[in-house]
């Protein structure tokens, strides 16, 4: 039988009943969706060929966790059971996608290749033995032994016999209360006994973590070996509980955790270092979630390596500036009591009562509670954070003893901006997250943002009533008149807004009601309409009297989108962010930045109103698919249910998981019977040809419900176009 035969694949996949590890035990690299692999179990032992697919997150694994390889990592050999076992990923260390990459480079270093890898797993096999539990007494000398697997070194047995190299003797070292261990994701590598009164300094690699345990005189340590390597260190033989794992040695025993979400794995925090006089700024990332992702401490000797660490796309960088003397001082905790399943934002003050607090700003309609954390301690310390997984979970802090009289009010920011990015009628994008309140004395310099300055600045002066009104990643919006704003580029030249422009051209025989009108065109400005009751979030999220229109809503956006399907294009970011609202609560779609023929790929979005594909998915194309009705009514369904519900889809998830979740076409449960519903759900699962087909469906059930738009008065619109036209005359005039 061929390998290659699908219909073999097919058959012998369904036979295989237990979930499959995410790593692959020869080359211990990720396995990706739809890889041919072959897999084993302790219920099925002999290897069955299969395709790989991802469980469901946070599965149970009812019947266990079965061991897979790459079929063509297989072609080296395959291992027993036993050595599956040794060369399988403890659950505990979980890599972000950055430092997977970074452990694939490690491990393909010098040349290797993947068979490289798996053939170094076959060739350790002839020195694995039975796995079993064992101990060893403190209160005699410790000998260890070690073992090579894949190049790298594992401690192979602790024993009180005299064997391999002497870690510890109790006469040597009789103030030793504590033992410091680096686990990795295959075992322990390094060991150390000290007393707990020293510093100890040793750094390890991003995928090994070090973890303590006291231990008194005369006291047996226990610990798990895989029958190559010891696994874990435990003070009892029940095993230790999820002890916190460290990036270098570290015993703080005064440290306060603060965990920023809820979740059942030890947490693994690196540390960096804080008021170090040499410190002279922050910088805290975050994503489209509104998600912090790390936090970075600078100094005139640190590289910028950091901001590669993250993908340009959907990462945003945020810089705490310090002045001369200043420190970081209070860290406080913000609860917002509406929704709570946003977590929790963190807000820093600094000795000069500047104050960062690190998430949106305050809505007037929502309830909040602010208490303090810690005050950090004037000297060098560390701040441990786990960041382990992609973004912020924990955070741990060494305070300083006593207390801080300072109160919430003390340190209340005001926002740097009269619009911040709450207010409906303007959505200051560079406020939405991050806000400060900083005394000017000590101002320095001003290094000020260059928006396309000429056009920018003219328009401006040119219109006595101007205002920038917003500012996007690569474009200034500029009111210039209660009807009319002026989008300006950032970047003379931008081919974004030039994109955009041409689909406005194409646009302008359609009529469709439901678009933004473009009023006028010219090099690197585009006028537009203005409609100032904010976008659809804004709609939803600030509490209202006024009834959700949900179906009309539907018809328009659904008419708005079959509109640029019928010209070959697909919008491509649709969103709550990228949809206005009018005078008479009628939605009108925007930004055609990123607009893009129907079959390119899909790179622009954020989850849930796009979803990525694992690898080999048959509409695999860009970062989110292919460009067309699949990907287009995918967004329409998540809009859909942010419309109906009032919450987007799986708000109530952290990041990773509802990245898992969509991947795996997992959603919740609807009402079938509910034609609202039952749209949503063949939205979702791509079961209209086109975007028209979708929108006839709405049509048959709206009928004559759907309020009419106001018509537009043709003189009116001439009038603006004319107004348009001079005002851009006059900005470009030499």
């Amino acid at each position: 039988m061929s390998i290659c035969d699908v219909g073999f694949w097919a058959e012998m996949t369904e036979q295989i009943a237990s979930c499959v590890a995410p790593r692959c035990v020869l080359c211990t690299l990720q396995l990706k969706g739809d890889d041919d692999i072959f897999v084993t179990s302790r219920a099925n032992p002999a290897y069955q060929p299969a395709k790989y697919f991802a469980c469901m997150v946070n599965c149970p694994h009812i019947n266990g966790l079965a061991h897979g390889c790459h079929s063509v990592c297989s072609q080296v050999g395959l291992l027993s059971l036993a050595a599956c076992e040794v060369n399988c990923w403890d659950n505990d260390f979980s890599l972000s996608a950055e430092r997977s990459s970074d452990y694939q480079y490690h491990l393909l270093r010098n040349g290797n290749t993947m068979l490289d890898i798996a053939r170094s797993a076959i060739q350790a096999e002839e020195n694995i033995t039975q796995a079993c539990k064992a101990q060893m007494n403190t209160a005699h000398c410790i000998w260890a032994t070690y073992v090579t697997l894949r190049g790298e070194s594992y401690l192979s047995s602790l024993s009180n016999d005299p064997d391999g190299i002497l870690l510890y003797d109790p006469i040597v070292k009789p103030a030793a209360d504590i033992i410091y261990f680096a686990r990795g994701p295959l075992g322990v590598q390094n060991i150390l006994f000290a007393c707990s009164a020293d510093e100890v300094e040793l750094e390890t690699v991003r995928w090994n973590w070090w973890q303590h345990m006291p231990f008194s005189a005369g006291q047996s340590i226990y610990f798990d070996f895989d029958g190559l390597k010891i696994r874990n260190i435990h003070g009892n033989q029940e095993g230790n509980p999820k002890r916190p794992l460290w990036s270098a040695p570290s015993l703080r025993p005064s440290l306060v955790h603060f965990p920023l979400i809820q979740h059942s794995q030890p947490a693994r925090f690196n540390r960096i270092t804080v008021n170090d006089p040499e410190i002279t700024g922050y910088s805290i990332a975050w994503n489209a979630a509104r998600r912090a992702l790390t936090m970075v401490a600078h100094a005139p000797s640190s590289d910028l390596h950091c901001y590669d660490e993250f993908p340009e796309r959907g990462t945003t960088w945020f810089y705490i500036a310090l002045g001369s003397g200043e420190l970081l001082k209070d860290i406080w905790r913000r609860d917002c009591h509406s929704h709570p399943h946003r977590g929790v934002d963190l807000i820093i003050a600094t000795s000069l009562d500047n104050v960062y607090v690190v998430g949106p700003h305050e809505n007037p309609n929502r309830r909040y509670s602010y208490s303090r954390l810690a005050v950090l301690r004037d000297g060098p310390n560390y701040l441990y954070i786990d960041d382990s997984v992609g973004f912020i979970r924990e955070l741990a802090f060494d305070p300083e003893p006593g207390s801080n009289s300072n109160t919430w009010e003390d340190y209340r920011p005001v926002p740097i901006s009269p619009n911040p990015g709450n207010n409906p009628n303007c959505w200051n994008i560079s406020e939405s997250f991050f806000y400060t309140s900083a005394p000017l004395d000590d101002l320095l310099g001003v290094n000020l943002c260059q928006f396309n300055d000429m056009v920018t600045e003219r328009l401006l002066l040119t219109c006595p009533s101007s205002s920038v009104f917003a500012i996007g990643g690569h474009s200034v919006v500029v009111q210039i008149s209660p009807s009319i704003v002026a989008k300006v580029a950032v970047h003379p030249g931008d081919s974004r807004l030039q994109n955009e422009q041409k689909i406005f051209h194409l646009l302008e025989q359609t009529g469709c009601r439901y678009i933004a009108k473009c009023l006028f065109r010219g090099t690197d400005v585009s006028f537009l309409e203005c409609l100032p009751h904010g976008t659809l979030r804004d709609r939803i999220s600030i509490i209202s009297e006024a009834p959700r229109p949900v179906l009309q809503w539907m018809l328009q956006l659904s008419s708005a989108v079959a509109c640029i399907e019928n010209l070959g294009y697909a919008h491509g970011d649709i969103n709550p962010q990228n949809v206005l609202v009018d005078d008479n609560d009628q939605l009108k779609l925007i930004d055609f930045d990123h607009a893009l023929p129907i079959g390119d790929p899909v790179d622009v979005g954020y989850e849930p109103y796009v979803r990525q594909y694992r690898a080999g998915a048959k509409d695999e194309g860009g970062a989110f698919g292919v460009a067309g009705p699949t990907t287009e009514q995918y967004a329409l369904g998540s809009l859909f249910w942010y419309m109906s519900r009032g919450t987007e889809l799986y708000s109530e998830l952290e990041g990773p998981d509802r990245v898992e979740r969509l991947m795996d076409d997992i959603f919740p449960e609807v009402n079938l019977e509910d034609p609202i519903d039952k749209i949503i759900d063949s939205c979702w699962r791509g079961r209209y040809n086109r975007v028209a087909d979708l929108l006839g469906e709405i049509e048959g059930i709206a009928g004559s419900t759907t309020k009419e738009q106001k018509l537009v008065d043709g003189d009116e619109e001439v009038e603006k176009r004319r107004v348009c036209e001079e005002y851009y005359n006059s900005a470009t005039r030499p």
